[in-house]
């Protein structure tokens, strides 16, 4: 009965293992849906719903789709799109991919999301997604929602970032760190401000960290003496932190800055030395490699 018992006990431990690693592939999946939408929309896209009225796929022809609701950037949206679809030539534009494995039938339900100016992998007029899954197609109105709103009263933003600690919802923080990233030069303070909530946060992937510190590092230039110093003492707080996605995203983040900014003489010995020796700490026990561009700006010694 006891090996039954521990048995069954390790089966628990490893369902609920799995189910946690569902639910932050889920958070993975969620925050780059919205970060990849927030860069759609910079760049110019159009999001809706709609019905396939094409029965079967050919490769190379347009499949013909009714549009049943604009979601986003479609102020007189067309009764029908003819949307392009994947042939069988190669190259930098990869249909296959953002079609997704969509089963091309009449009257499968769909949600897509066009380029209106193109990029590396879609030219105008092109999908970035078509996707027919209802939970995914749920998130991305949900966020076509939410970039309309910032669309029509962009103050709010500071609003949504702040929910983002109470309310978890990682597809929301995709979107707005990337709305963020691409507006840092026409308002660095609030950028900056705001990236900082974000470092760290309930709502961003550990995963993500180092990819927001690395663009609150390329703000530091455009920010006022006080934001200089609350992005720095930001990231000096987290590097004296033994959680590793998190220290290692202000390594990143100070690793930039002390490479063009001589800001080692504006940081306390004593927090130097305790950044130091978490760094060396965390390369000890393999968590995390050595970042020479950290060590050659801010003195420090992997050994």
């Amino acid at each position: 009965m006891r090996v039954y018992l521990q048995l069954a006990g390790i089966g628990v431990c490893l369902c609920s293992l799995a189910a946690h690693a569902q639910v932050r592939a889920r958070q993975a999946n969620d925050y780059s849906t919205g970060a990849g939408i927030g860069q759609c929309i910079a760049g110019g896209c159009e999001v809706f719903r709609g019905t396939i009225l094409t029965d079967g796929a050919k490769p190379g022809e347009p499949v013909s789709i009714r549009v049943d609701e604009a979601l986003y950037g479609m102020s007189a949206p067309p009764t029908t799109v003819a949307l392009p679809y994947p042939g069988l030539e190669g190259g930098l534009r990869n249909l296959a991919y953002a079609w997704g494995g969509v089963q091309v039938a009449r009257n499968v339900r769909v949600t897509v999301i066009i380029t209106t100016q193109g990029g590396l992998m879609s030219g105008p007029g092109e999908p970035a997604l078509v996707t027919s899954d209802e939970r995914l197609g749920g998130v991305i109105r949900t966020l076509a929602e939410e970039a309309a709103q910032l669309d029509r009263s962009p103050e709010l933003i500071s609003g949504a970032v702040a929910s983002l600690s109470t309310d978890p919802n990682p597809a929301l923080a995709g979107l707005l760190f990337s709305r963020l990233a691409f507006r840092a030069i026409k308002q660095p303070e609030l950028v900056g401000g705001l990236l900082i909530q974000m470092l760290p946060n309930r709502s961003v992937p550990p995963e993500e960290l180092e990819n927001i510190a690395i663009h609150l590092a390329l703000t530091y230039a455009l920010l006022s003496d006080d934001g200089k110093a609350a992005a720095l003492r930001r990231f000096t707080d987290l590097g004296e932190q033994s959680d590793v996605p998190a220290a290692k995203a202000a390594y990143a983040g100070l690793a930039h800055i002390a490479t063009h900014f001589p800001v080692r003489t504006t940081i306390p010995p004593a927090t130097l030395m305790a950044i130091e020796n978490n760094y060396r700490a965390l390369i000890h026990k393999g968590s995390i490699t050595r970042n020479k561009a950290l060590e050659a700006g801010l003195g420090f010694k992997a050994e």
